[in-house]
């Protein structure tokens, strides 16, 4: 029996049709898994990562504040009018960190319990 060119052609471009088709299915498949993944990182890890980096944030700031405070220590002139300034802010700069720092530490502990891992 023989085959003509046009069939060739036509069984090539078949092929290639059904080729494509499953690699669009795989692809799509693929997506899917890594939309869930974002999703998980989205829902679970970013919360905690955003708590965190605000919790430096804010220690820095307390420790910058820490520095001024010494700084204004050294300098007797402006002792009073200064220091008591400085110190309400590194209280509050300080009170604000440990609540951030306690708003991370109590997201994480939520997914590892909702996780099972905990």
């Amino acid at each position: 029996m023989h085959i003509t060119i046009g069939i060739k052609i036509f069984g090539i471009a078949v092929g290639l049709l059904i080729l494509m088709a499953v690699v669009a299915l795989l692809s799509m498949r693929m997506t899917r898994t890594v939309d869930g993944e974002l999703a998980i990182i989205d829902r679970n890890y970013f919360p905690a990562y955003v708590a965190l980096a605000r919790a430096n944030i804010r220690t820095i700031e307390e420790s910058a504040y820490a520095r001024r405070l010494l700084l204004a220590a050294a300098t007797p002139s402006r002792i009073h009018r200064s220091s008591t300034t400085l110190r309400q802010r590194l209280f509050n700069a300080g009170k604000t960190s440990d609540e951030e720092i306690a708003a991370a530490r109590q997201h994480i502990t939520n997914q590892r319990a909702a996780h099972g891992a905990g």
